[in-house]
């Protein structure tokens, strides 16, 4: 696992060392952002598509931007091991340091692995329910899940597949989608 997390003294050096046009960096949550991110939503799930996602986050980072973003859920889970993958060739080449990135992902949606299982209901089932981690009453739509325990697992599944030991920005991926069938609490 990757240590750190994004510093204020590593992404301001990190802004100094890449020119960019005014108004480029920013200050917020404490650190220096760039003022575009690369997000990681879309594409197919195949080897080359995760080696082309990786490829890119490092040439982005590269040339100036430090905001990675994901979800457990983009690409069957694919999405964060691409950009893990980019965070580790890119920090073993020297490229950039752990501290100068913030990385953001999202947690909510089922997370199957891979690829879509053939029976949805009996992989939740046996990935969640069996383990008391979730139960079918805690999903909406299935397909949202809210619950603390699926949570949880969420956040250390999403570690795993970036290769971190801290995720900078943590969101609840749509929870508003929830709102008719749990209401406000």
């Amino acid at each position: 696992m990757i240590p750190g997390r994004a510093t204020a003294e590593a992404t301001l050096k990190y802004a100094q060392a890449h020119r960019a046009a005014n108004g480029h960096w920013r200050q917020d949550l404490g650190v220096t952002l760039s003022s575009v991110g690369m997000g990681t939503y879309l594409g197919k799930w195949d080897d080359a598509t995760d080696a082309a996602v990786a490829q890119a986050a490092r040439r982005v980072i590269a040339k100036g931007v430090n905001v990675l973003d994901s979800a457990i859920n983009y690409r069957f889970q694919r999405a964060e091991r691409s950009l893990g993958r980019a965070l580790k060739d890119g920090i073993d080449a020297g490229e950039f340091s752990r501290d100068q990135v913030l990385l953001c992902t999202k947690g909510g949606y089922l997370s199957f692995e891979g690829q879509p299982p053939a029976d949805p209901a009996a992989w939740f089932e046996g990935t969640f329910v069996d383990e008391g981690i979730a139960t079918f009453d805690d999903l909406v739509d299935e397909s949202h899940c809210m619950a603390p325990g699926y949570l949880r697992h969420e956040v250390d599944q999403s570690r795993k597949n970036l290769g971190v030991e801290t995720i900078d920005v943590y969101y609840v991926h749509n929870p508003e989608g929830q709102l008719s069938s749990v209401g406000e609490k």
